[in-house]
């Protein structure tokens, strides 16, 4: 796996390998949907350049954010991505 856009497809296959329930692929999708939308074309193409860039990427996810959800959300979606 190297792209962003990989990890929606790794959870799928987890959730109909039964290794997630769907409740739990729903909430890795939402976290994974909200972090995607802060990407740059390089982070979308690279997960290394994700890692290396994620509390920058987190910091602007909870700026953007800050309205729409408490900062426990926002931290249980930050520990979804890293998971």
């Amino acid at each position: 796996m190297t792209k962003f856009d990989e990890l929606y497809a790794f959870v799928e296959r987890a959730k109909k390998n039964r290794k997630y329930p769907e409740a739990t692929a729903q909430s890795l999708r939402a976290a994974l949907k909200l972090y995607d939308a802060e990407l740059n074309e390089v982070e979308k193409a690279s997960l290394d350049k994700v890692k290396s860039d994620f509390e920058q990427i987190t910091r602007s996810v909870f700026k953007k954010n800050e309205m729409k959800f408490t900062a426990a959300s926002l931290a249980t979606y930050k520990s979804r991505v890293l998971k």
